[in-house]
């Protein structure tokens, strides 16, 4: 927490892989944030876990930043996904 940014979420995305979580890092770390005077976020992975810290100066721009935040995260695990059953499905 800073002075300019005193709200905070912690958002885990458990991936069933570390390699999954790695391409939603990449993925997700491709755009900057529009407003950083505003919003601040970090993105890390652990093992087969994304994490999302997000700071903001204002309680409702974090609620909008984690809402898009968790909407560009379902498309890109619902991409994973789609490739992972045709790299299965490939391989039987």
């Amino acid at each position: 927490m800073s002075k300019d940014h005193p709200y905070e979420c912690e958002i885990v995305l458990t991936f069933g892989s570390a390699d999954a979580a790695a391409n939603a890092l990449a993925t997700l770390s491709v755009d900057e944030e529009i407003s950083p005077d505003k919003i601040t976020k970090e993105l890390t992975v652990q093992d087969n876990r994304l994490i999302a810290h997000i700071w903001a100066n204002e309680i409702r721009m974090l609620r909008a930043a984690a809402s898009s935040f968790y909407d560009m995260a379902l498309v890109v695990t619902r991409v994973l996904l789609e490739f992972d059953d045709l790299e299965t499905n490939e391989t039987a």
